[in-house]
C-alpha cells in the first residue's frame, strides 16, 4: 500500500493502515512513527503504570519502550499467530523487567498506588477505587511471574493468540495458565472475604 515512489502519505491515510502496513511505512519514512506511537501510547502507559504505580516512572518506561521499538522495528517480522501488538508488549514487558532489575528495591513488581487523581468522582469513590487498586496490586503480587504476566497482558488488551505469541507459549498453555491465575485470585478474594 505504501510504495517508495509514492509521495509521503498523509496522517489520515496512515491511520487507516493495519499495524503491519504501518510498520512498512515507518521503515520507509521514520516520520510515520508518530502514528504508531499515538495508536499504542495509552495501553503501553497503562501497563507501565500498573507495574510501577508512579506517573513519572511509567512515563519514562513508556518512552524507553517506544525508543526500543523505534530502534528495533527492522527486526519485527509478521507471524501467522503473532502480531505487532504482541511484539510491542514483549518490548514493554522487558523494559519493565529491566527497570526492576536495575532498581532492586524491596517493593514488588507493583509499587504502592496512592495518588489516583480524578476530578469527577467524589471522595468516597476515590477511597473505594484506591482500596480496590491496592487489593488488585496485592493479589497480582502473589501470582507467579508467568501468571502475573498473562494477567498484565490481558489487562493491556492483548488477545489469547497475541499473549501466546508474546510469551512463546501455546494457546492452550495461555488459557490454562489464565484460568489458574484467575482461580488463584478468586480463591484469595474469597478467603479474604471470610476473614473479614
Amino acid at each position: 500500500m505504501y510504495a517508495a515512489n509514492e509521495d509521503r502519505m498523509n496522517e489520515s491515510d496512515l491511520r487507516l493502515l493495519n499495524d503491519d502496513e504501518l510498520v512498512v511505512a515507518v521503515l520507509k519514512d521514520s516520520e510515520c512513527f508518530s502514528v504508531l506511537y499515538e495508536r499504542y501510547i495509552r495501553p503501553v502507559y497503562r501497563m507501565c503504570y500498573r507495574a510501577v504505580g508512579s506517573v513519572d516512572v511509567a512515563e519514562d518506561l513508556a518512552a524507553r519502550s517506544f525508543l526500543t521499538v523505534y530502534e528495533r522495528l527492522h527486526q519485527y517480522r509478521p507471524q501467522d499467530e503473532g502480531s505487532f501488538r504482541a511484539w510491542l508488549f514483549v518490548v514493554v514487558r522487558n523494559t519493565v523487567r529491566d527497570h526492576w532489575r536495575r532498581h532492586r528495591r524491596e517493593l514488588p513488581l507493583f509499587a504502592e498506588i496512592t495518588n489516583i487523581v480524578d476530578a469527577d468522582p467524589g471522595p468516597e469513590e476515590l477511597v473505594l477505587a484506591r482500596m480496590q487498586m491496592e487489593e488488585l496490586r496485592h493479589l497480582l503480587e502473589r501470582l507467579n511471574e508467568k501468571h502475573r504476566t498473562i494477567v498484565e497482558l490481558r489487562l493491556a488488551g492483548l488477545s489469547t493468540n497475541e499473549i501466546a505469541a508474546a510469551m512463546d507459549l501455546s494457546i492452550s498453555a495461555v488459557k490454562s495458565s489464565q484460568v489458574r491465575a484467575y482461580a488463584n485470585i478468586r480463591r484469595r478474594l474469597v478467603s479474604k472475604g471470610e476473614a473479614l
